[in-house]
């Protein structure tokens, strides 16, 4: 589903840009997509590396995730992951 424009950022860095948007999940939950060049780049519907099938359950949430794996990008981190203790930060706010 789309979103509005407000639930989207873009980033440009070294000739790439990276955006995201918030998407809807199963379970009225939140989950994200990261596009790098206007192209689809991770899909991410779940909470990564947690068990299950559920996103989170605030749309703020899913923003953080998003931002954070965006910076990874940005920085060389290819193909972005969250540790434990990242996941558990935007759980816990």
């Amino acid at each position: 589903q789309d979103t509005p424009a407000t639930d989207s950022a873009a980033v440009v860095n070294e000739g790439s840009s990276y955006r995201f948007e918030i998407i809807e999940a199963p379970e009225k939950t939140f989950g994200y997509d990261v596009y790098k060049n206007d192209a689809m780049f991770i899909h991410q519907p779940h909470i990564p590396g947690m068990p299950g099938v559920r996103g989170f359950d605030r749309e703020d949430q899913a923003k953080k995730a998003a931002e954070l794996m965006i910076d990874k990008m940005k920085n060389g981190v290819v193909p972005p992951t969250l540790s434990e203790e990242e996941i558990a930060a935007i759980l816990k706010n």
